[in-house]
């Protein structure tokens, strides 16, 4: 199974001594057995702890020096994506915890008579002596004295109104700290803006994985350092042998640069065909369509586009600007190649490769897909979709261009479409695949709903003049 001169480990201990090597490890350091100071810094050599006492505070110091270098001098981290390292700097702006862990924090109580952190001496806390618990009730005087206006004044009175009429029918053991808290939501919005920022759930829910991690319950600190080695270790192994042809795992279907489909598909400038190639012929008015699109979309081409352009406005100078831009379309092409022939007789050295051959146009014969990988996507048409794939819909960013009597104006918009045919233009030294789409009217046909989320109706179509965009363009 494995390439020669490589072998499997023969025991777990021989695997997790390559985890360590490998992986980014961690430093063991003790406490005292009453949790009042940690064996590091000046306590390194001591035996005995030189002062007995309880403070959890001790167990954040070691934290609390990893800010201070990242606050102070930062650490150099490389960074994968630039591929280049740089330098790591971090703050501190707030905590994220639970309220427990906000009392130790802080130094507040979070239970008893003075149990509200917000509250403080102010707490209308009373003892139930039957059930030994408190109860934080009188919620009355949180009304505010005058009506405002003000959404969150509104909604803290209503609050204080449904937590009063709790008081009339539930018992006061109902009522323990966390049901107070609740009066205390929109001052906090008010202070630090949308609570689901700030609060514990997500991090409580990350808690059930941490403790996954956990085998022996004796040892649970050592377990978790233990798995985040492994899976550090894991994590860059995997991205290491991405580009190396594994044993037993099937090929990313999503890379872009990789499997190929049909002998056709070798010298394809972007993306993947998944399926079988069909050669056919189209009419000669879509096919002039889809070259002068690749024309407008070739860097090398910009150039000439102005030369022509102005030299129908030499050529026609009573005509409108929006019949020069559609003499542009309808003429370009075969201009073009004119006049890349006309210069080619005079200095061939000036020419590039790429004006030569996409000057000339492509082959007659279009290559056609159903099926294409590009960008991270799976685009298939219209005719390949089934019960189970359903990706046809496509969307582009694109400029714009208006045509009316009198002017020409421009205009980055975003279209939706339905995806209907993917050809790929044969211009000898390279293919270019494009897609031919269905776009939807952005007048009739697109809107945002109260949410902010884009509703288009595919069944209204425009655009009808423009079907095609390149490969490389779909979203």
């Amino acid at each position: 199974m494995l390439p020669e001169g490589n072998e499997m480990y023969s025991s777990t201990y021989e695997a997790k001594k390559a985890f360590k090597a490998m992986g980014s490890g961690y430093t063991k350091i003790h406490a005292c057995a009453n949790n009042c100071i940690l064996y590091r810094n000046e306590y390194t050599d001591m035996a005995a702890c030189p002062t007995c006492g309880n403070d959890i505070d001790v167990f954040l110091a070691p934290f609390i020096d990893d800010l201070q270098l990242l606050f102070d001098i930062g650490v150099e981290t490389y960074d994968a994506y630039a591929q280049e390292q740089f330098k790591l700097c971090a703050v501190v702006l707030w905590t994220i915890n639970d309220y427990p862990a906000l009392g130790t924090l802080s130094g507040c109580p979070y239970n008893g008579f003075k149990g509200c952190v917000v509250c403080g001496k102010e707490t209308h806390c009373i003892r139930l002596p039957e059930s030994n618990k408190q109860s934080y009730a009188g919620h009355r005087r949180f009304l505010p004295k005058e009506i405002k206006l003000d959404e969150l004044d509104k909604l803290q009175e209503e609050l204080c109104v449904t937590l009063c009429l709790l008081e009339k029918h539930f018992p006061p053991s109902f009522f323990d700290v966390m049901i107070h808290l609740t009066v205390h939501l929109t001052r906090e919005v008010k202070l630090c803006g949308p609570i689901f920022f700030r609060w514990m759930y997500r991090f409580e829910r990350f808690m059930k994985v941490i403790k996954g991690h956990v085998r022996n319950k004796n040892r649970p600190e050592g377990c978790i350092a233990e798995k985040n080695v492994a899976e550090e270790t894991i994590e860059f192994f995997s991205e290491f042998l991405k580009k190396m042809d594994t044993v037993g795992i099937p090929p990313d279907n999503h890379n872009t640069c990789g499997i190929q489909i049909g002998v056709d598909s070798s010298s394809i400038t972007d993306g993947t065909p998944l399926s079988a190639a069909k050669s056919v012929e189209v009419s000669t008015k879509l096919f002039n369509k889809a070259h002068f699109f690749v024309l407008q979309n070739t860097s090398e081409v910009l150039p000439y586009i102005k030369r022509h352009i102005d030299f129908l406005q030499h050529q026609h100078p009573t005509k409108r600007k929006a019949q020069l831009e559609q003499e542009h379309s309808n003429t370009f092409g075969h201009w073009l190649r004119k006049e890349v022939e006309r210069e080619l007789g005079g200095c061939r050295e000036s020419i590039t490769e790429t004006m030569r051959w996409i000057s000339h146009g492509p082959n007659k014969n279009i290559i056609k897909y159903d099926v294409y990988a590009i960008n991270g996507y799976t685009f298939r048409t219209k005719a390949r979709e089934g019960k189970v794939y359903q990706n046809s819909g496509v969307s582009v960013v694109a400029t714009d261009t208006h045509i009316s009597k009198e002017v020409v104006t421009y205009a980055k918009n975003t279209y939706y479409g339905v995806l209907q045919e993917i050809w790929v233009l044969d211009y000898h030294f390279k293919r270019i695949p494009i897609f031919m789409c269905d776009w939807v009217d952005n007048r009739n046909g697109v809107k945002r709903d109260k949410l902010g989320y884009t509703l288009v109706d595919l069944k209204r179509l425009g655009h009808k003049g423009d079907p095609f965009i390149l490969a490389s363009q779909a979203q």
